[in-house]
Formats: structure tokens, sequence, C-alpha cells
């Protein structure tokens, strides 16, 4: 395993981080832990969340598992994330000041930590400022429940906001960006990563097998496509999958993959 530094910050990770939007709702628990534990095992230091994974199964998960591992807890960085809905109330999502604190706490409670390393914003808020956003982050930063901040699924101009914003209030900015970013889904190098690079904002690369799509399990017109297209998974799982399949230029891009693994003996 290999490390880096998480953006600008001086937080030490390993450049694998393994994402848990699966377990607690689609994985069994044994094979979770198992999962978790092979991940460490391998060097892996960081654990990628959000509120919203199983309605916050993934979340509880996170934190039996630590729990049972408290040896290894201490030495693991958390990340998870807050934005969308989380119940019936009309202010139960977005990035308000009282829905990110009920959300913060909440997650902490649900893993069972002081603190969380990464506090994620999961998309754009475009009816909060992103001065109340960032105050309340500043305020939860000072009061020991996060380290850094972090932002996800945004636009190059929406970073930028975040970061400009942040430096006109004197108070720390975004170290993280983490978007989906795969050989298929390319749109972040065209503003996004450019945004990223200039104000020294890391990049955290989400789905970045497609789905599953890049590793191979699918075939193109096969059986097995067409149920992974209509039967699994939450609608915007399917909604990706379905998507991915239609289009050509994705299979000649997995038939490359494909060819270059082959050759490389994989």
């Amino acid at each position: 395993m290999k490390y880096r530094s998480l953006g600008t910050s001086g937080l030490t990770v390993s450049n694998q981080i393994l994402g848990t939007m699966g377990l607690g709702s689609e994985t069994p628990e044994k094979e979770a832990f198992a999962i978790l534990d092979a991940f460490i095992d391998a060097g892996g230091n960081m654990i990628d969340t959000a509120d919203v994974y199983g309605g916050g199964a993934s979340e509880e998960l996170l934190g039996r598992w630590f729990a049972q591992r408290n040896k290894q807890a201490g030495h693991v960085v958390i990340a998870t994330k807050a934005r969308f809905g989380t119940g019936r109330d009309i202010n139960d999502c977005g990035t308000s000041r009282p829905h990110l604190k009920r959300a913060l706490d909440t997650s902490l409670r649900r893993l069972g930590t002081e603190t969380i390393d990464l506090y994620q914003m999961h998309g754009w808020d475009p009816l909060t400022p992103v001065e109340e956003t960032l105050s309340f982050l500043d305020a939860a930063m000072r009061a020991g429940k996060i380290h850094y901040i972090g932002l996800s699924n945004m636009t190059g101009w929406q970073l930028q906001l975040f970061v400009s914003t942040a430096k006109a209030l004197g108070i720390p900015a975004p170290v993280t960006l983490q978007q989906q970013y795969n050989l298929v889904y390319r749109e972040s190098d065209y503003e996004v990563i450019p945004a990223a690079l200039h104000n020294g904002v890391g990049l955290l690369p989400w789905s970045p097998l497609a789905g599953g799509f890049l590793s191979g399990k699918y075939a193109k017109d096969s059986r097995q496509t067409s149920q992974a297209r209509l039967n699994n998974g939450d609608v915007m799982t399917r909604h990706m999958k379905k998507e991915l399949f239609r289009h050509d230029r994705n299979w000649a891009i997995l038939e490359a993959v494909q060819a270059v693994a082959e050759q490389s003996g994989l």
C-alpha cells in the first residue's frame, strides 16, 4: 500500500480508500467485517461512508466494527458525508446549520466516535449560503467534532466558491473533493480537476471501476447484463447501469481495458 497527504492537510492516508455504500444494507455483517479486516491488513487506513448509505446502516455497521476492534479504530481515518434527506421534515436535508448539526451528531453516535476525520458535503445545496455552511463546519472543527472538511459531487465553480469564501472568512477551506471519476466517466477533466489542482484540493475518485463495469464482469448483450440493468441495486444504481450499458463507447473502453489486462497477465 502506498500513502500520501490528504490534499494540503497534514494527514497521511492510504492511496486506496474503502467505500462502504453497500455495507450494512446489501452485504451481510460477517462478510462486511471480513472486507474491512482485509483492507486494514493490506495497509489501508481510510474508510469512507455517508449518513444516507443504507439509511444509516453503513455508519452503524462501522460503529460495531470499531467497537469490536478498538485497537485498530484509533488508526483508521474516518470519512463520512451529509447533505441529502434523512427524515420527513422539510429541513432534514441540505447544508444548513440546523440540518448539519443534527446530521453530524447522528453520524458521531452511529460511528461510536468523538471525532470524524473528514466531514464532506455530499452535494451542492442551492438554498443555503456557503457562508452559513462553512461557519458551522468551522465551529465543529473548533469543538473537536471534525478534523477536516471536504466536498463531493461539485462543479468547478462550486468548489472555487467554497475555497474563496473560506479564505475571505479566514477559516479552513475544504481539503478534498470526491467525484465520480473513471475511464468511462471523465467529465471532471474539463473543469473540476483543474480547479482542484489550482487550489491544492485533493481529488478522491468514487466508483473508479464504474460500478464494476470496468472489472469485466458484464458482457455486452448477455443475459447477466440485462438482469443487472433491470433488477440489481437501488434506483440510482439501476439508472447508472442503464446509462453504462446503452452506449457503445463504454463497451469499446471496456474492450480496451480487457486487452491491456490480458497483455499484463491479469
